[in-house]
């Protein structure tokens, strides 16, 4: 692995792992350095291929959207003014069950 350009220091990877808190020794830091370094070299080689006149392979599956369009029905069960006034309401607001109890101290 000593062939492999260094794209990224061992300096990098000790403050990296500095500031994620970790304790790497001597060489935990070398192997992650080559390693992050050998990744980053294969980014670069796959960004060198010449995908020109390539068409995008992004939908392999063949599937399509299979939900219904949302369309507004009338006469349904009501209509959203009479369940607004069925509702619980103070102050021009629906009342609904409370979701959080207050600690009793309060």
């Amino acid at each position: 692995m000593s062939d492999i350009k260094k794209i990224v220091s061992e300096a990098e990877v000790s403050k990296i792992a500095d500031l994620a808190r970790l304790r790497l020794s001597k060489d935990e830091i070398a192997g992650a350095a080559s390693t992050i370094s050998q990744i980053f070299g294969n980014f670069q080689t796959i960004r060198s291929i010449d995908t020109t006149g390539v068409a995008a392979a992004d939908d392999v599956s063949g599937l399509k959207n299979v939900t219904r369009e949302d369309v507004v029905q009338e006469n349904m069960l009501t209509s959203p003014e009479v369940l607004l006034q069925k509702a619980n309401s103070k102050n021009g607001h629906v009342q609904v069950p409370g979701v959080f109890s207050l600690p009793e101290i309060l």
